[in-house]
């Protein structure tokens, strides 16, 4: 590694000529994995606390248990069993916490203490054969859960309200028929939604072999005061019960409605303490049929919209997807597509919607409202066509953060991959690639830097402002179960999990996500845009070596270097800003990409002594790169990036 005398531009022009192509990937930092051994079912859902302190899963045996884990560590620190209970089967969302409790479903509910994990079970209650749902309020002081059906002889099921503090149950309502014939309706997907006032809880009834959604609206703390009290419930007298099994519900952000989806139709509640009601109760544009476990997620809501999710099969339209949009009024449009559907995700501006088929991504304005009932995407585009519906094609498949949406499509034994920006109003791609697994399961972080993938027994960690995977990580050689929840991500860690061979093996997976790396000065604006960025993979750990920088946002096919030394700067260099200073030390020069990404591999071994990296030594890195079309200097810099580094 050589020494720059001056500025880094001193060597810059006498290599242009050089070719030099990115490097190979670096590896994230992968902390540890936990397997299950035999007898195991694997792991179906799991759960970061707030604070990032903890990891819960849910482990399924004969009768499923807890494991709790540190994220930090990645150390399994408590396997909590069940006492009562019944086999639990398959369940969407079996794990809720905030920094001080957990609460898992299965073969009974499980209410456990975090801040005690000697003993942590704080209560355990059995509630019905086959528990759907549950979720905390947003406050942490209640858990609403969605119990099973009443098994034979009578016994506790239907609808919970629990006191997070205490444990103690406070409310009761009836909720599944005894027993019921669960392989007639499609397998709901959200069956409880919370604000800190209210619950809202669906449960399946059947007339004869048809199935309907009732809908059961709670207050959480009444007027008067006492226990949590069931202010409103749909029922069949007054056709207010949804057509269908019930599939999925969503709460607007502002607390005020719930969109609830059972099969066959849609309906609009209030949420307004005892006066809570129904609004409106309606079928599909043109009666699509049922979900034939098609569609995932199946409907999306802002606080004057919702959007929803059909599959088609009447005469017209024998094999399709359908979109229908509504305002809180019940004024309906609708759009019908090619493939089967799968999932839908709106924006953080609630302003654009994309929907994913099997053979399609679609791009929609929400408020855009037009005057007649049909509406048409922004933009629609064909990555690749999935080989799979249902299940079989991961639990979500669409995750949003700003105007870049990351979407899965099973290819085969394969997942592709794709990463595309919608800011256009187009979706233009920006990184694809193939992971050797069929998909679980898709979650971004909270700020947006990183996503997490994973696959019936791969975890792939995707930087999201490069495209590139610092990361690809497989517990297991196979794995089996593609309809559970597979990974949740916070900023800092991924807690990933999946089931190994049929009933005799799972994985848990936790990684750190490398956020420790911090921007400091500024970038300027350039040819492309509004600046360029770098960016840090790998880790801090100069045991590990596995440290990446990346720059984004420079002009495409220029060349540039990255060097690093260990002062702060701020002067006005070329267009931009030197941000670094001292004895600069530079890397071999790079070429951006076609999507306007460079990177460097960053080798310890190979550093000048004079820039040794040590544990304990805080350095700054910087781009310089070339921008003929931005005129002036004809180059630029990114902003700088400050790095600690450990052991």
């Amino acid at each position: 590694m050589k020494a720059l005398s001056q500025h880094p531009c001193t060597s810059f022009f006498s290599i242009l000529l050089l070719v030099a192509a990115l490097p190979g990937v670096a590896e994230a930092q992968y902390v540890v994995a936990d397997e299950a051994g035999p007898g195991s079912y694997g792991y179906d859902d799991g759960e970061i606390t707030p604070d990032g302190r903890f990891g819960v899963v849910r482990e399924n045996r004969w009768m499923t248990s807890a494991r709790i884990y540190d994220m930090v560590s990645g150390q399994r620190l408590a396997h909590i069993l069940p006492n009562i209970g019944h086999v639990a089967g398959v369940c969407e969302d079996a794990v809720a916490v905030t920094d001080t409790r957990a609460a898992v479903i299965g073969s009974s509910l499980l209410i456990l203490d975090l801040t005690n994990l000697t003993t942590p079970v704080l209560a355990e209650y059995d509630i019905g054969y086959r528990p759907r749902d549950l979720e905390i309020t947003p406050d942490g002081s209640l858990l609403v859960v969605r119990g099973g059906a009443v098994p034979i002889p009578a016994g506790p099921g239907g609808l919970f309200v629990f006191d997070l503090a205490t444990g103690a149950q406070l409310a009761n309502a009836p909720g599944e028929p005894p027993m019921y014939p669960s392989s007639r309706h499609s397998f709901d997907v959200d069956s409880v939604g919370v604000t800190d006032e209210h619950a809202v809880c669906t449960s399946v009834i059947y007339d004869g072999e048809i199935a309907y959604t009732r809908v059961t609206i709670w207050d959480l703390h009444p007027a008067g005061g006492g226990a949590p009290q069931v202010v409103y419930e749909t029922e069949p007298l007054s056709n207010s019960d949804q057509l269908g099994g019930p599939h999925d519900l969503s709460i607007t952000p502002d607390g005020l409605h719930c969109a609830v989806r059972s099969e066959l139709s849609i309906g609009c509640y209030a949420l307004n303490g005892a006066a809570s009601t129904q609004l409106w109760h309606k079928r599909l544009a043109g009666n699509p049929g049922l979900f034939g476990d098609s569609a995932l997620d199946s409907v999306e809501v802002t606080n004057d919209r919702i959007a929803t999710i059909s599959r088609q099969s009447n005469p017209d339209y024998p094999a399709g997807a359908q979109v229908d949009l509504f305002d809180m009024s019940g004024d309906q449009k609708y759009d019908r597509m090619v493939g089967d559907p799968h999932d839908l995700a709106i924006d953080e501006t609630g302003t654009r919607l994309v929907v994913r088929t099997h053979k399609r991504l679609f791009l929609y304005d929400l408020t855009d409202w037009p005057a007649g009932e049909e509406i048409a995407p922004l933009h629609t585009v064909s990555p690749v066509w999935s080989t799979h519906t249902s299940y079989g094609a991961g639990m979500d498949s669409v995750a949003l953060h700003g105007t870049r949406v990351v979407s899965l499509f099973r290819v085969h034994e394969e997942t592709e991959v794709y990463l595309h920006e919608f800011g256009r109003d187009i979706f233009e791609e920006v990184a694809h690639h193939t992971m050797a697994d069929k998909p679980l399961d898709v979650a971004i972080a909270p700020g947006g830097a990183f996503c997490a993938v994973t696959g019936l027994h791969t975890v792939e960690v995707i930087d999201m402002r490069t495209g590139f995977v610092p990361l690809t990580h497989s517990p297991l050689d196979t794995g089996w179960w593609p309809w559970c929840d597979g990974v949740a991500i916070d900023d800092e860690h991924a807690l990933a999990f999946g089931v190994g061979e049929p009933y005799v093996s799972g994985w848990v997976s936790v990684v750190s996500l490398f956020d420790a790396p911090q921007n400091y000065c500024i970038s300027s604006p350039n040819s492309v845009g509004s600046g360029a960025h770098i960016h840090a993979t790998g880790s801090a750990s100069v045991a590990a070596n596995d440290l990446g920088v990346w720059a984004t946002g420079v002009p495409h096919s220029q060349f540039g270097l990255f060097f690093y030394g260990a002062d702060a700067n701020a002067t006005p260099f070329g267009n931009g800003t030197l941000c670094v200073g001292g004895a600069l030390y530079r890397f071999p020069p790079v070429t951006s990409n076609e999507w306007g990404v460079a990177g460097t591999q960053v080798n310890y071994n190979q550093l000048a002594a004079a820039g040794a990296i040590l544990p304990g030594s805080t350095w700054r890195f910087q781009f310089h790169y070339r921008d003929p079309a931005g005129g002036g200097a004809l180059f630029n810099l990114t902003e700088g990036l400050e790095i600690l580094f450990g052991i």
